[in-house]
């Protein structure tokens, strides 16, 4: 079961704390997963499945009918109050109606309602995705982002993701997508975000806390 749901029309909205996943629900995770991100840019799902087992992330799930239509899950940026969001995904039968969109209003309201996370940090590279493109529109990930309330993190220029198996990393961009209570950030900067970019550059993508590039890229905040 789940701690906290809304109705809106016929889609159920979960957020699931502090539970077991049921079985049928993880099959219906990895199916939408699958369909909605590219093999080269996805995690083994049973990893992310086992980070909201054990209450490491915060996983989301919208309902119509009795079926799972689709989902965010965001996790902790480790020693900060900021979750990086991850994956907004949408079944891609169920696109085009204002799912992925009414995901994220939950996800913001929950946020301000029980105080955590302070906001959500996403991680942008300049190429659409299928899960954001809903219904094959031309919308692009920063059209959705920004729609749902999004904007730009203006204190660090798009800066080169570090990766080792890749030659030439695409310039990503962060944005900040704040939770709508007055007590929280309206913006990232300073001290948070400083700690939100060193812990994503060395846990997420792997680069030595000691590599010049990462001084390079700390040094490069203007705020």
């Amino acid at each position: 079961m789940s701690d906290h749901t809304t109705v809106y029309k016929e889609l159920i909205l979960r957020a699931w704390v502090d539970a077991q996943l049921p079985d049928p629900l993880r099959r219906q995770l990895a199916r939408i997963y699958a369909a909605s991100f590219p093999a080269t840019g996805r995690v083994d799902i049973a990893v992310l499945l086992a980070g909201a087992d054990l209450a490491q992330g915060l996983l989301c799930t919208a309902e119509r009918r009795g079926a799972l239509v689709g989902f965010t899950y965001s996790s902790p940026v480790v020693g900060t109050d900021v979750h990086l969001l991850g994956y907004v995904a949408v079944d891609p039968a169920h696109r085009a109606r204002g799912i992925g969109s009414h995901l994220v209003t939950f996800l913001r309201h929950l946020a301000a309602t029980t105080g955590t996370p302070s906001g959500f940090l996403v991680e942008l590279e300049p190429v659409p995705a299928p899960s954001h493109c809903v219904g094959g529109s031309p919308r692009t990930p920063l059209h959705f982002y920004e729609h749902v309330g999004a904007r730009r993190v203006d204190c660090l220029p798009d800066f080169e993701v570090v990766d080792s198996t890749v030659d030439a990393s695409p310039r990503t961009r962060l944005l900040w997508l704040p939770t709508g209570n007055p007590e929280h950030p309206a913006r990232l900067d300073g001290p948070r975000l400083r700690q939100s970019v060193e812990t994503i550059l060395t846990r997420a993508h792997g680069l030595d806390p000691r590599d010049p590039r990462l001084a390079k890229i700390l040094e490069s905040l203007a705020c």
